[in-house]
């Protein structure tokens, strides 16, 4: 395991040099290193070495969310300077962290706020969610999500007429477009 951590250190090291030397380096797609690099985020308060190991685990796709999934219930807390959506600092559990990173690789995180309130993931539904799409590519996850957020949206703009949710539905409409091209 010693020489795992070694090896998992000199490849988030590798993400330190220039852009041509890091795409020579391939992407993380094994479980295990997307468990290695979660568990670099978990315990080190080395910045630069928690955000190469983020980089690491947000390019293994569908494994890396499987991998997340695992640490739902993770209560280790970690500084809030070191997670993807934490503006005051403060302290967060990896279990947080953990549900942040699913919605930022399954739904469309940068959005216009008026869009925010039509997310599908959340801590509650989260697990059963992803268990009823085993098998599924993670492209395949963003189109149902986005298809769904799209739903939320028209009923919204029916019921209200809200100008954020006909703002909502062009977006939701884009985003299927493109995630659809990539099938």
């Amino acid at each position: 395991m010693r020489l795992y951590s070694l090896a998992l250190l000199a490849a988030l090291l590798l993400f330190g040099c220039t852009a041509s030397q890091r795409d020579s380096v391939p992407k993380a797609s094994t479980a295990s290193d997307c468990e290695a690099a979660i568990e670099v985020i978990a315990t080190s308060n080395d910045r630069d070495e928690v955000f190469a190991a983020y980089r690491v685990v947000f390019d293994g796709g569908r494994t890396a969310v499987d991998a997340w999934q695992e640490h739902l219930d993770d209560l280790r807390t970690i500084d809030g300077t070191l997670c993807t959506r934490s503006l005051n600092g403060g302290t967060f559990t990896i279990a947080q962290q953990s549900l942040w990173a699913i919605q930022d690789m399954i739904e469309e995180t940068r959005i216009p706020l008026t869009c925010k309130s039509y997310y599908v993931l959340s801590e509650s539904n989260v697990n059963d969610w992803l268990g009823k799409r085993q098998g599924l590519r993670l492209v395949d996850l963003k189109i149902e999500a986005a298809s769904r957020s799209l739903q939320l949206a028209e009923t919204d703009f029916e019921l209200t007429g809200s100008p954020d949710a006909g703002q909502a539905i062009q977006f939701y409409r884009d985003i299927l477009t493109s995630l659809r091209s990539q099938q």
